[in-house]
């Protein structure tokens, strides 16, 4: 007895047993039962939905005892195809039938009754091949490897690589395997590896998703074909299983973001030449991860399976490759801007631009990314940036003391307080202090903004402390009335334009932290001016608001509370608000003029009279 098997894509199919006794005395029969067996085995797998023919009756009586190469076998798969055009019928028919109908004429034909099988089957491929228009768009149905790999169909080249794999090396039993068409598969297969490689790799640059769900497609095909040959000895299998193809896919977009990373599009970000060459490396590789993963998750996302997990795979790659390159700037002897510019994406531009970016937010599992930077380097960083501004600050106490002393040697003693000298030079400290408070750097680094003010006002403060209790007490309230003066005075100098309701919203909310965390260090210090952090608090509400009327009455309100808060004071803040219509600023300042002479004039508060702005 003899089994024949039959590979497709589904499953391996048993079609029939017989004796070789059977098949040797009708040769004839022996060849019509295989196109019946082909066209049952297709109509089973969904590839023929035409009606059996008469002859298919003749399955039951003809046993098989004929092993087929798969390349055989899809030329007969490629024959019931070739039954829908009539010409084309009638040319198998006299090829591979040999019915008494064919023509006595056709000297051809003729010759093929006598040839053996193999023969005819050579012969039918022959005829498939044949250039007849009006079997042409049949034949082009089914392509082979090559052509499948030449148009990208790379699961349907591996389901191609896969039967052939099963036909050598699927049978055990089988005497000996063809060498050369062992060797020709596994070329094959290097090809088609090759082939997926350059997909996978230029998938951040193609705009082809359906080659790319292939690609995957035939990944997982992979995968499960490593599996199937995993369960038998290393020596039953073919010698190139396992291909791995998961795992070189998940090694080569490694690569991929490495390069990427390394080299960043230059002409793209040509523009981002900034003053140094550092500040311009990390500001292309910060535009980089955002830009290529926006890409993934607009494109990609969708050609990859769940089980991939593709945006958290890329961020997390991605992640790992910009910490690793600031980690090597970070431990390179760096200077103060660069140091400052480090800290800047660390704490400021990459969570909050790139990572909570509107598209990313959702696709990307921020706690399994960890700290862009090591917290040996970070607190390195910050040491640094301190340093240098305590530097600073000393360099210019040291100059300011010197012109004080000049003074007074020159006659002009300072002015006498509650029976003390007192000096100005403790207020002149602040406005150095301020250069970055309500500009672009505020709103985009504001945390290292403040924190850096609070830390030199700290470490003033502490100067304070060798003096008498009153004149420090007097000191530090001084102090506090001045820092929280130049604030709004910053604030009013119209560097600053908030065009969106978002981000005047934003610079509300950052006005109440500054005036919470300043006057806290103030009191802590001692000081008794407790009605000052009403002012900004008071201040971000006419940001916040965008209804003109109720704008209007909140500007009236803080009016009363504060009499010296001039015209010129709230149309200098108003100008923060750039989405105002000059309709709505004539009716502010109406309603402004009409209810001045009914507010109370009286305060013990002055303030907004000490903030100077343009007119």
């Amino acid at each position: 007895m003899v089994l024949v098997w039959v590979q497709s894509p589904v499953e391996n199919r048993l079609l029939q047993t017989c004796t070789l006794t059977q098949l040797k005395e009708n040769p004839e029969r022996h060849f019509l039962f295989w196109i019946m067996a082909f066209k049952k085995l297709r109509k089973e797998v969904g590839l023929d939905t035409t009606e059996d023919s008469a002859g298919d009756s003749e399955m039951g009586r003809v046993k098989n005892n004929h092993r087929m190469k798969i390349s055989d076998k899809l030329k007969f798969l490629d024959f019931r195809n070739q039954k829908k055009s009539s010409k084309c019928v009638q040319d198998m028919q006299s090829v591979a039938l040999d019915t008494p109908e064919d023509s006595a004429g056709d000297s051809e034909m003729g010759r093929v009754k006598n040839m053996k099988v193999s023969d005819k089957l050579k012969f039918m491929d022959f005829m498939k091949r044949k250039k007849s228009p009006k079997c042409t768009p049949e034949m082009v149905s089914d392509l082979d490897f090559s052509e499948n790999l030449k148009q990208n169909r790379l699961a349907e080249a591996q389901q191609q690589l896969a039967a052939e794999e099963e036909r050598l090396f699927g049978n055990l039993d089988e005497a000996e395997r063809a060498v050369e068409d062992r060797d020709m598969l596994q070329k094959e297969y290097e090809l088609f590896i090759l082939h997926l490689r350059m997909i996978i790799r230029e998938s951040l640059n193609q705009e082809n998703q359906e080659t790319l769900k292939s690609a995957l497609t035939s990944i997982l095909q992979e995968e499960a074909q490593d599996r199937r040959w995993k369960k038998l000895a290393a020596d039953e299998g073919p010698p190139w299983r396992p291909t791995r193809c998961r795992e070189n896919h998940d090694s080569l977009l490694q690569t991929v973001v490495e390069e990427r990373m390394k080299n960043r599009d230059q002409k793209e970000n040509a523009v981002d030449n900034l003053s140094t060459s550092l500040k311009t490396e990390v500001c292309r590789m910060g535009k980089q991860v955002k830009k290529d993963l926006l890409r993934v998750v607009r494109r990609l996302r969708e050609c990859y399976p769940p089980d991939f997990d593709i945006c958290r795979k890329y961020a997390l790659l991605y992640h790992q490759a910009f910490s690793t390159r600031l980690q090597e700037l970070a431990r390179a002897d760096i200077d103060f801007e660069d140091c400052h510019y480090i800290l800047s994406w660390v704490a400021k531009f990459y969570p909050c631009d790139v990572l909570k970016h509107k598209e990313l937010e959702e696709h990307i599992n921020l706690s399994s990314l960890g700290p862009l930077l090591p917290i040996e380097d970070l607190k390195k960083l910050q040491e640094q940036y301190f340093s240098y501004k305590e530097t600073e600050v000393k360099k210019w106490l040291s100059y300011a003391f010197e012109k004080e002393m000049k003074r007074w040697a020159d006659g002009m003693e300072p002015e006498i307080v509650d029976g003390y000298y007192f000096s100005d030079l403790a207020v002149a400290l602040i406005p150095p202090l301020y250069r970055k408070l309500w500009t672009q750097a505020w709103l985009a680094e504001h945390h290292d903004v403040i924190q850096g003010l609070v830390k030199e006002l700290e470490n003033h403060i502490d100067n304070l402390k060798p003096l008498k209790p009153v004149c420090r007490e007097e000191l530090v309230g001084e102090l506090h009335v001045e820092v929280m003066v130049e604030y709004v005075r910053r604030m009013m100098k119209r560097k600053l334009k908030l065009k969106v309701k978002s981000k005047q919203e934003q610079s509300a909310d950052l006005m109440c932290k500054d005036s919470q965390i300043i006057c806290s260090v103030f009191a802590e210090a001692g000081s008794k001016e407790e009605w000052l952090p009403e002012i900004l608090p008071k201040l971000s509400e006419i940001l916040r608001l965008q209804d003109p009327g109720s704008l209007q009455l909140e500007i009236v309100t803080l009016v009363k509370d504060f009499p010296d808060l001039s015209e010129q004071h709230i149309l200098a803040f108003l100008n923060l608000k750039t989405n105002l219509s000059s309709s709505d600023l004539r009716k502010i300042k109406g309603c402004l003029r009409d209810n001045r002479s009914f507010l109370d004039a009286e305060s013990s508060s002055s303030f907004f009279s000490k903030v100077m702005v343009k007119k």
